[in-house]
Parts: C-alpha cells; sequence; structure tokens
C-alpha cells in the first residue's frame, strides 16, 4: 500500500471518528426514548415487575379519555394550559421590561457620544436590545430541553 493510501485511510477514519459523537449522542438521547416512548404509550408496564410488559394497544389511550372518578385527565390538563400562559408571560413581561431597559441604557449612552452618527447610535441600541429580549427565551428554551431530558428518571424516584 502507497504512502497517499494510507494517509487518505487515516484522514477517512478520523472524519468519522469526530462525526461518530455527533451522530450518536442525538440517537442515545433524542431517537431512542422517543422511539421507546412510542412503543411504551402501547404497552402496561409495572415498576414492581419489570419483565411483565403486556401489549394492550389502543387501550392506555381509551383509559386516558373515560370519564370516570379517578381519571381527571381534562382538570389537568387546563391546569397545565394556565400554567403555561401565565408563566409565559411573566417570562416574557420580564424579558421585554429588561430588553427596554437595555435600550435606553445604551440611548443614553450613545447620546453622550457627539461625535457618533444617529443611525450608528440606533443600530447598537436597537442590538442591545434585541440581544436583552432573546436571553430570556433562549435561557428557557435551554432549561425546558434538559428538564425533558430527566423526565424519563420521573418514575423511577419515588415520592
Amino acid at each position: 500500500m502507497n504512502q497517499k493510501s494510507k494517509l487518505k485511510r487515516r484522514r477517512s477514519l478520523f472524519v468519522v471518528l469526530m462525526l461518530l459523537p455527533a451522530i450518536l449522542i442525538p440517537m442515545i438521547f433524542t431517537y431512542y426514548p422517543m422511539v421507546k416512548g412510542s412503543m411504551m404509550a402501547f404497552q402496561s408496564y409495572n415498576l414492581m415487575n419489570i419483565k411483565n410488559i403486556k401489549w394492550v394497544g389502543l387501550g392506555n389511550f381509551k383509559k386516558l379519555f373515560e370519564s370516570s372518578v379517578s381519571n381527571n385527565f381534562y382538570q389537568t390538563l387546563m391546569n397545565t394550559v394556565k400554567w403555561v400562559v401565565i408563566s409565559l408571560f411573566f417570562q416574557f413581561t420580564i424579558g421585554f421590561g429588561l430588553a427596554l431597559d437595555a435600550f435606553s441604557v445604551s440611548v443614553a449612552d450613545a447620546m453622550a457620544n457627539p461625535g457618533m452618527k444617529k443611525r450608528r447610535k440606533f443600530s447598537i441600541a436597537l442590538t442591545f436590545a434585541v440581544f436583552q429580549t432573546l436571553m430570556p427565551l433562549i435561557g428557557w428554551i435551554c432549561v425546558k430541553t434538559i428538564a425533558d431530558k430527566f423526565t424519563i428518571f420521573q418514575k423511577a424516584v419515588p415520592y
């Protein structure tokens, strides 16, 4: 084997090894739980007897939408919707207030610099405002993503 083909093979191996984590991590932490969760929706699980898993088909969904004393699905759904609407309102209100604060501070700072053009002053102020608005949203998305990954352990934690 000549020197060029060895170098080409080593480079190809290096590329594959660098791509491997980018392929495996989403598969392990996103796609596997998604497929496993979809399968579990059609099965009956008992955490005290994990080996006795039964296929119930649409029985879980039928039980979910039946009205009974022990089933409070619709009340839980309404509570979740209320919680999401109220928490998002406050998050966006606080984020918008911080953005306006940053906007006014950057405008005041730009006004103190007499040599700067008005267009440049406004673009600096707008940039700070946009970043101040996006930071709470990005933070919320990151926390939500991390929290969703840990909900798979919720069933194993005794209350």
